[in-house]
């Protein structure tokens, strides 16, 4: 069997990061435990890490009792760079720019009035251009957008809420900023939000998103699942049928989205507490 060493290189170096992200601060020798790797490759990979600055030397171990060298502890560097993340809804952009740890560095919110969507992408351009400089080691390092809709590989398949025509957003926001640009259903990125930041090890997860429509994500086996064309989780589709309604046409019964919606949520309190 032909192993390919880049390919072998490239696995090692993802697996260490993974180790240092998930259990850092590490040392080399927790690496090669957990990971069962060679120690020079991992005691290389590191300190590749370490000279572009994705991975900061805490220095000594200084907890540890044993006599002679102690270990060097490696964290991952947040500052490394910064992600931007939109939040595209029927009402709303939002706008939320975070370090590599998830933590938020800016955040806003504006209203959308039936903008089309090159014109929503120009104020989500102008957003961007508008954010200050932050600390990082190179700066911006990809763009994400949360659509409300089905998306399959990366293309907009529908979206009851905007009209995505045939604008490629993708290469829109690549074509200016020079960095990877997820494009991905918003249930499914609180899914895997959950997962990549959760203190528990969650293997399985279902996120329920409540908002003008309902959706989940869904986390099988820690794999993102989306089923046929990127419907699993359109829990907003499912028809509701009762006793009075047995009658009706299939296509005239009202869905999840019609009745469960956090606006149709809202009006049924509020017809309530008028009672």
């Amino acid at each position: 069997m032909i192993i390919n060493k880049e390919v072998m290189r490239n696995h090692n170096e993802r697996s260490v990061l993974q180790a240092i992200i998930n259990n850092g601060p590490i040392s080399r020798n927790e690496i090669l435990k957990l990971l069962g790797l060679n120690k020079m490759s991992v005691s290389d990979i590191v300190g590749t890490f370490i000279d572009r600055k994705l991975v900061n030397s805490l220095g000594e171990d200084k907890s540890t009792g044993t006599s002679g060298r102690k270990p060097e502890l490696v964290e991952f560097n947040a500052s490394y760079g910064y992600v931007i993340n939109f939040s595209l809804s029927g009402h709303e952009l939002e706008m939320l720019a975070t370090k590599l740890d998830g933590r938020a560095l800016e955040h806003s919110i504006q209203t959308i009035n039936n903008q089309s969507i090159s014109e929503i992408a120009l104020m989500m351009e102008e957003q961007i251009d508008q954010l200050p400089k932050f600390d990082s080691v190179n700066g911006l390092v990809a763009i994400s957008v949360a659509i409300f809709g089905v998306v399959y590989e990366g293309e907009i398949i529908t979206s009851p809420f905007v009209d995505y025509d045939d604008f490629d957003l993708v290469g829109f926001f690549h074509d200016k900023y020079a960095v990877p640009v997820i494009l991905e259903n918003e249930a499914n990125l609180s899914a895997i939000f959950e997962q990549d930041f959760s203190k528990q090890e969650l293997q399985n997860i279902v996120s329920v998103s409540i908002h003008e429509g309902i959706g989940a994500g869904i986390i099988l086996n820690t794999q993102l699942y989306t089923g046929n064309y990127g419907q699993a989780g359109e829990i907003g589709q499912i028809i509701i049928q009762d006793a009075s309604r047995k009658k009706r046409r299939l296509t005239a019964l009202p869905n999840f989205d019609s009745e469960w919606s956090q606006t149709k949520i809202i009006k049924k309190s509020w017809g309530a507490q008028k009672k």
